[in-house]
């Protein structure tokens, strides 16, 4: 897994699904001993016309809280 920072901010890389990534930030706490405070995957998916696309999936249902 390939890690970028810039600032506050890390990006991970890698080519498995979001789906797999069940706690995903305990694992990086107990790995590097960075306390993560949020969590969003990017993934790139391509729409029915054929057009590239960047979507966010943020975690939660944020109106249920």
């Amino acid at each position: 897994m390939k890690s970028f920072c810039n600032g506050g901010v890390r990006v991970l890389l890698h080519g498995k699904s979001i789906v797999v990534e069940d706690d995903l930030d305990k694992r990086w706490k107990e790995k590097t001993g960075e306390v993560v405070d949020e969590v969003i995957f990017f993934s790139k998916h391509t729409a029915v016309s054929n057009k590239p696309a960047l979507t966010v999936h943020p975690i939660g249902i944020h109106f249920l809280s």
